[in-house]
């Protein structure tokens, strides 16, 4: 789990549906060397889990120290949860319909979600709750960005090249503006 002597960790989502998690760990001084470089602290990645994770791939994953989870999102449609405290899949979160695109934790207390159906959803950490789903893309959310404040979020779509801006206390889209011309398909 996350652990104070550890005091980086990364994680990777792969498209062949892997997640891996790796500890950035300081490599102890090997006491039979003794030179001039003694003083250069020597730090290695050390893989400490690998998990077959979804049954599609991994799209987006985020992680929260303070709470101490790990979500991944996936084309499965799933959220999965992971509890690096206790080493163990919590759970799996199945509200919206399409791929998970974009995740985020504002801070610790709440979840966001976006799909390739067009929503955003809010979690509510403590109970994994889905407090309100918002739609506003047509064609699919592929990015997010929630403000610090925890009260606007934005999202780019995944093909309709619109911008949304959401008013995450209300629960509501508040404004939509086209910021790339969507691509004619040719015939």
């Amino acid at each position: 789990g996350i652990n104070a002597e550890y005091g980086l960790h990364v994680f990777a989502g792969s498209y062949n549906k892997y997640l891996y998690g790796f500890r950035f760990a300081l490599d102890p001084p090997n006491e039979s060397e003794n030179t001039q470089d003694d003083l250069i602290l020597k730090y290695k990645f050390k893989p400490y889990f690998v998990v077959s994770a979804h049954t599609e791939p991994i799209k987006t994953i985020a992680c929260s120290s303070e709470s101490g989870y790990l979500v991944t999102g996936s084309s499965d449609e799933t959220i999965r949860i992971y509890d690096l405290r206790k080493n163990r899949e919590f759970g799996v979160l199945t509200n919206q319909k399409g791929s998970i695109n974009a995740l985020q934790f504002h801070p610790s207390a709440h979840l966001f979600s976006g799909s390739s159906d067009g929503t955003l959803c809010v979690w509510r950490v403590k109970d994994w709750v889905s407090m309100v789903t918002m739609s506003g893309h047509r064609e699919g959310l592929q990015s997010l960005a929630v403000h610090p404040s925890g009260k606007l979020a934005l999202s780019t779509g995944e093909k309709d090249g619109k911008m949304c801006l959401w008013d995450l206390v209300k629960g509501r889209l508040i404004y939509k503006k086209r910021i790339i011309e969507k691509k004619e398909e040719k015939t």
